[in-house]
Parts: structure tokens; C-alpha cells; sequence
């Protein structure tokens, strides 16, 4: 029997708290502020363009938009990503 299959919906709500918790410092560090610009995580920018996060993989992967890499993670500046998406965005609608 699987038992790890249903765990999250059977947590205690101690255990559900702390999940809550950890979810919401998550959403509050998408947005990094280094002074007059943000740092996006890449859950948010597919969010901002209504994609899924690996289509977001597919454009750094095709270097069709700029990221920075933060320990582990990818980041986004939000202008520069705006900036690339138009450009690619009018070739498409060129072709």
C-alpha cells in the first residue's frame, strides 16, 4: 500500500499550519526587490504570461528570455523578460 500517495490531505493541522506557513514565505519571496527592479521566480512569470512553467524552461532553454540563476533557482527581471517576450512575440506573428 502506497501510504505517501495521500499524505498531504491527511497531515495533522499542526503539520498543515507549518505547510501553510512555508507556502506563503514561498509567494513572498517570488518577488525579491534590488532596488528599482524585482526579481521573479519562474512560477510567477508563467503566471504573468498565462503559460505553464515549462514553457518558461523552453524560453531559457532556447535563450528567448534572460534569467539569473540564484542558487538553485531561476530568476526573472520582470522588464527585461517583457522586453524579450514583445520582441520574440511580433517575429511569431511575422512568420
Amino acid at each position: 500500500m502506497n501510504q505517501g500517495a495521500n499524505r498531504a490531505s491527511h497531515q495533522p493541522p499542526e503539520n498543515r499550519a507549518v505547510a501553510k506557513r512555508r507556502a506563503e514565505r514561498k509567494r513572498k519571496l517570488a518577488l525579491q526587490d534590488l532596488g528599482d527592479r524585482y526579481l521573479i521566480n519562474k512560477e510567477a512569470l508563467a503566471h504573468r504570461y498565462s503559460v505553464s512553467p515549462r514553457t518558461i524552461d523552453f524560453w531559457v532553454q532556447k535563450k528567448r528570455i534572460p534569467s539569473i540563476k540564484v542558487g538553485r533557482e531561476l530568476r526573472f527581471r520582470i522588464e527585461d523578460c517583457d522586453r524579450a517576450v514583445e520582441r520574440f512575440g511580433r517575429a511569431a506573428a511575422r512568420i
